[in-house]
């Protein structure tokens, strides 16, 4: 009698460990496919300042997806238009956070201040890395049919012949661009949101990356330097900012010491008069002789806005005379970006949904995490921190040593 009860309590004993590790292992299963079909979108954003506009993307982005979680992939100290951002990346990070983005990446440097082509190359291998299956972003013409259509078209060698035709012309690389999709297949892709969501499309269709496209109709004006209500333009904003208006009404952000372009004058004028043309030639972009013509211009020009009207052509946009330009002040010699990929995720900042997120991507992603400075070497790093020397001098001296003391040691910002 005794034996049997012995027997009963192993056998009861056995299914009580089965029937607590199944629970185990169910809950297991349960919560990593909870996490493998979490949704996640993505934007590419500048905030540069943030607006309305780009509130209304996000609340826009959060409708369309139904994302459980939205990332954003941001510039740093500087922008694609080759321009130094006009409030440091922590400000505009936070602002994301605090107006509906749930964690903010930074996009480096070495792809922040490019063409269409490369910006969008890291923006969306970022992207990719952080588990994105949805991205949108605005567009004045297309949706995901048309970009696939124009993406289809720029593949074949009548557009191909058609891009050099022009730019042996003289045209500028946008205007080439559109001018073969015009001659070729009847489309017009002018306008700047159109071109850099023509290059995220390629991205994203070239590298098989399972990312879907949806975009939104834009209707303000790319570079409107009026400020209508409901919505300005950041270029709008931007001018508002250096002539000290108020622009409460559009952006939460309150900017009192915007770091400006004009502030590196007297810098390239001492660079482009003292340096020699053949040490010009070796700076990232400084083609086709360019370096002549910027020491020429310069050596008439008497402020930032001058020099620019001085030295642009067809060909030679502002955008892309600034990006040579911060080139130049960064002492870039990089011949192109042809062959680099991104080697970390820089995080900027998130709140608690983020957070809670960054445990499943610390095992998911295949580039490391990156929470401060000191957290990885790495050379783009190092060039972010030469940006962000570079950064500091269009700040007032008072705060520089603060601004490249902070590219060191802030942490990313948290909030709750």
């Amino acid at each position: 009698m005794l034996r049997k009860d012995v027997i009963f309590l192993n056998f009861y004993y056995f299914l009580l460990r089965f029937a607590f590790s199944f629970t185990f292992l169910y809950a297991r299963i349960k919560k990593q496919r909870g996490e493998s079909i979490m949704k996640i979108a993505g934007i590419i954003v500048e905030y540069n300042p943030f607006h309305s506009g780009h509130r209304y993307h996000i609340e826009k982005t959060r409708a369309l997806t139904q994302c459980d979680l939205l990332i954003a992939v941001m510039s740093g100290n500087f922008v694609q238009r080759g321009e130094p951002a006009i409030t440091d990346k922590w400000h505009r990070a936070k602002t994301a956070v605090q107006n509906g983005v749930d964690l903010v990446i930074e996009l480096p440097y070495v792809f922040a201040v490019e063409s269409a082509d490369y910006f969008s190359k890291g923006a969306l291998q970022i992207l990719h890395a952080a588990g994105v299956k949805q991205i949108v972003f605005g567009s004045e013409s297309f949706n995901e049919t048309a970009l696939h259509q124009a993406f289809v078209l720029s593949q074949s060698q009548a557009y191909q012949d058609a891009v050099n035709h022009y730019l042996a012309s003289g045209a500028s690389y946008p205007a080439s661009l559109n001018q073969a999709f015009q001659a070729v297949g009847g489309i017009e892709i002018k306008n700047p949101n159109d071109l850099l969501g023509l290059s995220y499309a390629r991205e994203i269709y070239q590298n098989h990356y399972p990312i879907k496209i949806r975009t939104i109709a834009r209707t303000q004006p790319y570079h409107d330097l009026g400020l209508q209500q409901p919505f300005a333009s950041a270029s709008a904003l931007r001018q508002a900012i250096k002539d000290q208006q108020d622009i409460s009404f559009y952006s939460p952000m309150v900017i009192s010491h915007p770091h400006l372009m004009e502030s590196y004058f007297d810098l390239l004028q001492y660079l482009l008069l003292t340096t020699p043309p053949s040490k010009l030639q070796t700076i990232h972009t400084m083609t086709e002789g360019l370096e002549n013509r910027l020491q020429e211009a310069m050596q008439k020009a008497t402020d930032m806005d001058d020099f620019f009207k001085r030295v642009q052509t067809r060909r030679y946009t502002r955008p892309r005379l600034s990006r040579t330009l911060i080139h130049l002040l960064m002492s870039d010699q990089l011949p192109s970006r042809k062959d680099l990929d991104v080697g970390y995720l820089r995080l900027l900042a998130c709140n608690q949904k983020g957070k809670d997120y960054l445990r499943t991507l610390k095992k998911t992603s295949p580039l490391p995490l990156v929470g401060n400075y000191s957290a990885l070497q790495h050379p783009h790093l190092e060039m972010e921190m030469q940006a962000a020397r570079l950064y500091a001098l269009s700040a007032p001296a008072r705060q520089r040593a603060t601004i490249i003391r902070d590219e060191y040691t802030h942490p990313f910002l948290f909030l709750p």
